[in-house]
């Protein structure tokens, strides 16, 4: 992995995970950060405002958008649950969004920038952020004067990082 200057930290976990207090100590201090970075700041991607996609909020107050980024499905169980590089990465999506024009001569050796494309998915127009060096992308919907932020979370595989290039370079073949 790369650490360009501009990535904040990661937010570990530093406590025991089998003391639900340090976890749930955890957890309330990534909701602080969900909530001044989300919420009471302006995302903007492109001079677009950029809004979460669900503000609904849940029975403890909580908007349920956080748990969304935070979590990951399991697809042989069907539920959600925290997941770790998610949870450590809440800065990221963030500084995503103000450096998605990043390119590797402003960086470092090895580093391949950032790589920005749009792509239908399931209809809907998306806007891919990807830094492939560190397997980390966020998806936008693009709206007619806005985005919507869909998600952002870590390719978990190569091979998931090498077919997301493969779109990247698709589209850019397309121009």
């Amino acid at each position: 992995m790369i650490r360009c200057e501009w990535l904040p930290p990661l937010e570990k976990f530093k406590g025991n995970k089998l003391d639900s207090k340090e976890v749930c100590e955890y957890y309330d201090f990534l909701y602080k950060i969900f909530q001044s970075l989300f919420i009471d700041n302006n995302l903007v991607f492109k001079d677009k405002k950029v809004y979460l996609r669900n503000y609904n909020v849940n029975i403890i107050g909580e908007i349920e958008e956080f748990y969304h980024l935070m979590q990951k499905e399991n697809q042989t169980m069907g539920k959600r649950y925290f997941d770790d590089n998610r949870c450590e990465r809440i800065r990221w999506a963030p500084s995503f969004l103000e450096h998605y024009n990043c390119k590797q001569d402003k960086c470092m050796q090895y580093c391949h920038g950032i790589r920005t494309w749009e792509q239908i998915h399931l209809g809907r127009l998306h806007t891919y952020i990807l830094f492939a060096e560190e397997k980390y992308w966020v998806i936008l919907e693009n709206r007619k004067d806005s985005y919507l932020l869909v998600s952002a979370y870590c390719l978990e595989t190569d091979r998931r990082v090498t077919r997301a290039i493969q779109d990247y370079e698709r589209h850019c073949n397309r121009r």
